[in-house]
């Protein structure tokens, strides 16, 4: 294996070539800072001590860091994280080196891991509570410097960070970007929504939507010929916190209206729904048989049990193993055990971290307000 070091900006240690299980590589010691694996060409992780990632700090929020660089620390740390190398705490503490960061893949891969931490924690309890008022700090520089309206003259990426970033602030309780997000939807037409902000506007309008939201999107939905469109409100119409109008999409998907190759869609996005969830299983559980009987043997029906591995519960991993053994799916087996594995992952994830998250985030908040 190859290994090399950044040192400072433009200084590379001397390549190395890893050959045996254990190997000590003395580095100069007027380093500056130790980045592994410079622009992530090496297929591998890299694990840093407390005090190594404490000099990439300032690097990386003064971006002296490259974009590949600032975007292979942070994915390494959550892996590391996830596995229980390093305590989840310590991902959380490091993420304000970001808080000027305005690369989309950067972002992308930071917001995906603050999704899979959000989710390890009981859904409105405190402590998640805590979680999101820290993401909404960390959120808020980014929101406020691509905002709602895009720059003719901006690169997609930038359309995307925007969209990417918007969704999530609303998600994690940003209530004035949830209101101008319904104020978008109810008073533009959906041509005139930028392409790129439709499914953030159609996502943040049904979290806390009413039924005036529902049927405008219901009727959205029946009148759309753009199947791409068309699949952006059918998740959004998973996405209701009200649990009768959650009901009331579970049960359209069943119906004519639909398309039969995008109902699992919709379910499947109901399932992550995390303010729903168990009511979503509850429904699946009970119009299984209408499901099998729809789309047995075919991948569709797959794709719907894969999205069984949100739930992070030992005791929900027993009664999915319970269903599936009284209702056996042959063509999925494999992708039954891929989700049990899953959820065992998560369940000893959040038992074994969620203690230091919640102690972690009382300081955290404090020094973000």
């Amino acid at each position: 294996i190859p290994l090399q070091f950044e040192l400072s900006k433009g200084q590379l240690s001397d390549l190395n070539l890893l050959s045996k299980a254990n190997s000590t590589i003395e580095l100069p010691s007027n380093y500056k800072y130790v980045k592994a694996n410079p622009q992530e060409t090496g297929f591998y992780r890299s694990l840093y001590s407390p005090a190594l990632l404490s000099k990439l700090y300032h690097p990386i929020k003064n971006k002296e860091l490259s974009v590949t660089d600032r975007l292979g620390v942070i994915r390494d740390m959550f892996a590391a994280a996830k596995s229980g190398l390093i305590p989840t705490s310590a991902y959380l503490e490091f993420l304000p080196a970001f808080l000027d960061e305005d690369s989309y893949i950067v972002w992308a891969e930071i917001l995906s891991g603050m999704g899979e931490i959000h989710n390890l924690l009981k859904y409105n309890s405190p402590e998640q509570k805590q979680l999101e008022k820290y993401y909404r700090s960390l959120l808020k520089p980014v929101v406020k410097k691509v905002g709602w309206e895009a720059d003719h003259k901006e690169s997609q990426t930038r359309a995307l960070l925007r969209s990417a970033v918007l969704a999530k602030f609303g998600s994690y309780g940003d209530k004035a970007t949830i209101q101008k997000a319904k104020q978008i939807l109810l008073k533009q037409s959906r041509k005139s929504i930028s392409p790129d902000l439709r499914a953030a506007v159609y996502h943040l309008s049904a979290l806390s939507g009413d039924e005036k939201i529902y049927k405008l999107l219901h009727t959205m939905f029946a009148k759309e010929t753009l199947n791409e469109e068309q699949r952006r409100i059918a998740r959004a119409m998973s996405s209701f916190k009200n649990q009768k109008l959650f009901k009331q999409t579970l049960d359209f998907t069943l119906s004519k209206q639909v398309r039969g190759q995008d109902a699992p869609i919709m379910i499947a996005s109901a399932l992550y729904n995390t303010a729903n969830r168990d009511l979503a299983w509850t429904w699946l559980k009970k119009n299984w048989g209408t499901l099998h009987e729809r789309y047995q043997g075919d991948h569709l029906l797959t794709r719907i049990i894969e999205y069984l591995n949100s739930f992070t519960d030992l005791k929900m991993a027993a009664e999915i193993t319970k269903f599936f053994k009284a209702n056996p799916v042959p063509a999925a087996e494999r992708t039954i055990e891929q989700v049990l594995e899953q959820i065992r992952q998560q369940s000893a994830w959040a038992k074994r971290d969620s203690k230091n998250i919640s102690k972690a985030l009382i300081a955290l908040n404090s020094r973000l307000h």
